[in-house]
């Protein structure tokens, strides 16, 4: 057995392979791991997420074995906390793909090929545009479109975020400071940003460099983004606070430790997660989670923006909830950089919120 990142372990075992064996183990490891453990102040329960890959008869490189183990851990990430996953021949053309993005990556002219698009957030009691989250496109010349939720998890096991993020950071922040001054830019970071022991210097560079006052800079931090080193972290979204900018919790609620981050992080604003959103007109209970988030923001002083609004019956359920601030398709999709001062004009000039207008 060995450790193999922060909260990542290997081990090997030996004897017939196959899926039964491996599940009934990784069942065995979860019932193991998840006994609660009693400590001075309270009790603490664990949960893990397995992956298991076979070694082929003539295979001598164990980094092909890790990597295959690796590719199953991801898919029991994505199904569900304390599943157990096991690699199947399935899972090649995934690897192959991440290989060939990877690799994409590596060649990319990132000033080239990299793109921002904006979607508004907007104040629907003062009826006016507050900000607009930046959002990262890539298109490959050799690839096309790739997605941002593959391109960036690959960047990440990759080490290549860092130049992504400045790239992207730097085309974000170039048209802010012809905006109006009452509009900012939220901007996200993901995990590997956050433990790079460089980054508050990086980031502070960069938004000097652009002209914009750092106060019209919100960073988002998912709280699976925190779960790695919370230490490195926290130390630097304090960092990215003490230039001047402000932090706000994406998703939350989805996560298992919301609350925790909430009295531990330099917050300035709450992002109530899409799930809730969608499902407002349809689960009461939906409705009163909303609810309780908007309520605690108030208390503490937070901001409080609902993410995934798409019809203006769940803009008039979040508006009667007490929610001031929302972003999603029933105002604005994602448009590119050039069209945002012509959506502002016609923003400030209608009467009521637009319809659902839609980026061309």
């Amino acid at each position: 057995m060995a450790r193999l990142g922060d909260d990542e372990f290997g081990f090997v075992v030996s004897g017939p392979a196959g899926s039964t064996p491996a599940a009934e183990l990784g069942a065995a490891l979860n019932a193991g791991i998840a006994r609660p453990i009693r400590l001075a102040k309270g009790t603490v329960q664990l949960g893990a997420s397995i992956g298991f890959a076979a070694a082929l008869p003539s295979e001598a490189d164990p980094d092909s074995l890790i990597e295959r183990a690796d590719s199953a851990l991801c898919h029991a990430k994505e199904t569900a906390r304390g599943t157990t996953v096991v690699f199947t021949a399935d899972f090649d053309q995934a690897l192959r793909r991440r290989d060939l993005v990877e690799q994409a990556l590596r060649q990319a002219d990132l000033g080239a090929e990299l793109t921002v698009l904006m979607q508004p957030l907007v104040d629907v009691v003062r009826n006016r545009v507050v900000a607009f989250e930046a959002l990262a496109r890539w298109y490959s010349p050799n690839l096309g479109a790739v997605p941002p939720s593959e391109f960036i998890a690959v960047a990440e096991a990759a080490d290549l975020m860092q130049p992504i993020t400045e790239v992207l950071l730097a085309k974000a922040l170039a048209p802010v400071r012809d905006w109006p001054e009452e509009i900012g830019l939220s901007f996200n970071l993901s995990a590997r940003d956050l433990v790079s022991p460089n980054l508050v210097g990086r980031t502070a560079r960069i938004i000097a460099e652009s002209g914009v006052a750092p106060s019209r800079v919100t960073f988002e931090v998912t709280e699976t983004a925190l779960i790695g080193d919370f230490g490195q972290a926290k130390a630097s979204l304090d960092g990215l606070k003490l230039v001047g900018c402000r932090i706000a919790l994406d998703d939350f609620g989805t996560g298992f430790s919301s609350l925790s981050y909430v009295h531990r992080l330099p917050l300035d604003r709450l992002k109530i997660d899409r799930s809730f959103t969608s499902e407002l007109e349809t689960v009461p209970v939906c409705r009163d989670i909303v609810g309780t988030v908007v309520l605690m923001s108030r208390n503490l002083g937070l901001a409080c923006v609902a993410e995934g609004v798409e019809s203006a019956g769940q803009a008039a359920v979040l508006r009667a909830l007490g929610c001031e601030t929302m972003q999603g398709y029933h105002f604005h999709a994602p448009m590119r950089i050039e069209r945002v001062p012509a959506f502002l004009e016609r923003f400030a000039a209608a009467a009521s919120l637009p319809e659902t207008p839609r980026a061309a």
